[in-house]
């Protein structure tokens, strides 16, 4: 399975990932594909990713003769393992959904529809998943991680971003975690409302409502910074390149799959006044490719079976008119589109 890391170019090997310090990690999970076509991964009743996250906080590296790892290099070292950990769930569900191998990347979290099964379970393909508490930890770690943005932020502003220097790397190193989980959640969600169970327990464990809060925080961020009055920054200047692309998308379309036939992530939408910002992201994004079509899909899925939020997005007013995104409307009944939306 080291085709999930790599790509052939001429019979040669092409990293992926350029660090090439951790291959070994790569070839090591791999090479447990070998044993079978088939391969429930982490099939415990525990969570394999906490143990070995618990085992890495605790671990203590062997020194070598008189030499020992600096503390702060021993724990770059510990940390970015973790990163190759979460990497590795990422690549490994990508081929899993591609390959059409498992109805549900978590074990017992199985859509009811027949026909979801009948197109997704191939028992003779490759598949991975993980399992309950592999997901509650997942999930739990996500929310500390909002919180920690949320705060991070908090504390720039209070010192008017005279401390961004010594907050910049602690930063930074969170937003890392942070997007890999929010990627990995877009996979884990990918059946939307056909897996129900999966959307209740994020909603259920306060994940719903710290992803948007955590969004509209970063957002609220650009928008403030990106004024004349504020300081000389964007966002893309604080947070570096790789936790920054395409980390908006994500969040579109994680909300996205939450949305979809789930009225209770709707209402929790409208109620709380995150439909104007969600709406906010039907725009063309460098950084953030696709976005405008994904956050269209999210008006779809919002709209769909909820009166309420037919009615408040009828009566915004559109401006700043946008001839693919009107396009990509027509196909969901919407008309006019926009770029901007604004209330009336």
């Amino acid at each position: 399975m080291a085709h999930f890391f790599h790509e052939e170019q001429s019979g040669k090997h092409n990293e992926k990932d350029n660090d090439e310090n951790f291959e070994w990690f790569y070839y090591l999970i791999s090479n447990l594909f070998n044993i079978s076509n088939y391969l429930n991964y982490f099939q415990t009743e525990k969570s394999l990713i906490k143990i070995i996250w618990r085992l890495l906080d605790t671990y203590e590296f062997e020194p070598l003769e008189d030499w020992k790892l600096d503390d702060n290099i021993e724990n770059e070292l510990k940390d970015k393992i973790k990163l190759r950990l979460l990497y590795f769930l990422h690549n490994a569900f990508e081929k899993t959904i591609h390959e059409k191998s498992q109805t549900s990347l978590i074990i017992n979290y199985t859509p009811k529809n027949q026909t979801i099964h009948d197109l997704y379970d191939k028992k003779r393909e490759l598949g991975i998943n993980i399992t309950i508490p592999d997901y509650l930890f997942i999930i739990h770690t996500f929310n500390s991680l909002s919180k920690a943005i949320m705060l991070n932020i908090q504390k720039l502003r209070e010192n008017n971003f005279e401390n961004l220097k010594e907050i910049k790397t602690p930063f930074n190193e969170i937003i890392d975690y942070f997007h890999a989980i929010l990627k990995i959640f877009c996979q884990i969600t990918f059946l939307g409302g056909y897996n129900k169970i999966v959307q209740e327990v994020f909603i259920d464990n306060g994940s719903l409502a710290l992803a948007l809060k955590t969004l509209q925080t970063l957002y609220q961020l650009d928008r403030d910074l990106d004024k004349e009055s504020a300081i000389p920054l964007k966002i893309k200047d604080i947070i570096e390149e790789d936790g920054y692309f395409e980390l908006y998308l994500n969040f579109m379309r994680l909300t996205t799959n939450i949305v979809h036939i789930n009225p209770v992530a709707q209402d929790y939408i409208y109620d709380n006044d995150y439909l104007f910002l969600l709406l906010s992201f039907t725009v063309i994004d460098t950084n953030n490719p696709y976005i405008r079509e994904w956050s269209i899909l999210l008006i779809k899925n919002l709209t769909e079976s909820n009166p309420k939020i037919q009615e408040k997005i009828a009566k915004l007013k559109v401006t700043d008119l946008d001839s693919k995104s009107k396009e990509l409307l027509k196909k969901f009944s919407y008309e006019p589109d926009s770029t901007l939306f604004e209330e009336k």
